[in-house]
């Protein structure tokens, strides 16, 4: 089945917060979804642990270069931060930044990110992920 919009074949990229679900389960619902609407598209899944903004915390600078008060040096030197995927970014980084805002963030880290150098275990999971899709 082929998008009515498009004349050749899409290729869909689900990308969907952990939250505080089970992985894997997660996963499977997203499979199982694609599958029961009939996408017979080539599709990629990939969990973003626990939330996006988890992969914001893996390149701090890109954070401080949007919010300068936000020091990365100083965080990157705390355990917590060595394991970006296992906090809860959003309520983090609106303790940690003055003035976060989810919908600026969103627009503005992204663009200040260094993909290799990125230390989001999940994150990199999407970015070889993708790569290896699209080629």
């Amino acid at each position: 089945m082929l998008f009515k919009a498009y004349p050749t074949i899409v290729r869909l990229i689900v990308i969907q917060d952990q939250d505080s679900n089970d992985c894997m389960v997660l996963k499977q619902d997203l499979i199982d979804l694609i599958q029961t609407q009939n996408l017979h598209q080539p599709h990629l899944i990939r969990i973003a642990c626990k939330e996006l903004e988890n992969w914001y915390l893996g390149d701090m600078q890109a954070i401080e270069a949007v919010y300068p008060t936000f020091k990365a040096r100083t965080h990157q030197r705390k355990a917590k931060y060595r394991h970006s995927d296992n906090i809860f970014g959003a309520d983090d980084l609106e303790r940690q930044v003055k003035g976060f805002s989810k919908g600026y963030a969103s627009k503005n880290i992204p663009k200040n990110m260094i993909l290799d150098k990125n230390t989001s275990p999940s994150f990199n999971h999407l970015v070889s992920g993708v790569q290896r899709f699209l080629n």
